[in-house]
């Protein structure tokens, strides 16, 4: 069943395409890492458990990036760094803070913790276009 998912997906039957746009790009070194997560399970912190995770290398001639995705229809949540020193994690400080940029689906308002799936939730239709745009910020 998983491969015939695959094949149907690979000839674009039954698939979403998600346009993303990640925002407020500070340095031109770097890299933006993107997880996308179909379930609660691991969101927002477990990269390795997203149904895919993009790295996009800057290239210092922007302060966005835009990328199309093709994924399944249903709903997804995403989650998104900055990764400045390109070490591959999301760098914090003695509390657990993040030190580099980082952001959501939705950009949900971020006060203590990270937000909950349900508030990044997007919706991606059958057949269909999604434009999203996501605003790295800061959290101090």
């Amino acid at each position: 069943m998983k491969y015939l998912f695959t094949l149907l997906l690979s000839f674009n039957l039954w698939a979403s395409e998600l346009v993303l746009t990640i925002k407020n790009i500070k340095l031109s070194k770097g890299t933006i890492n993107i997880a996308v997560f179909n379930s609660p399970h691991d969101f927002p912190d477990r990269h390795e458990s997203a149904i895919l995770k993009l790295q996009i290398p800057l290239n210092g001639k922007s302060s966005e990036v835009t990328r199309q995705i093709t994924l399944p229809p249903g709903v997804i949540s995403i989650a998104t760094f900055y990764d400045e020193n390109n070490n591959n994690k999301l760098d914090t400080n003695f509390l657990g803070i993040p030190k580099e940029l980082f952001g959501f689906s939705n950009n949900p308002k971020i006060t203590v913790g990270a937000p909950h799936f349900e508030e990044c939730e997007i919706h991606l239709p059958q057949n269909g276009t999604i434009k999203h745009q996501i605003k790295l910020l800061k959290f101090l």
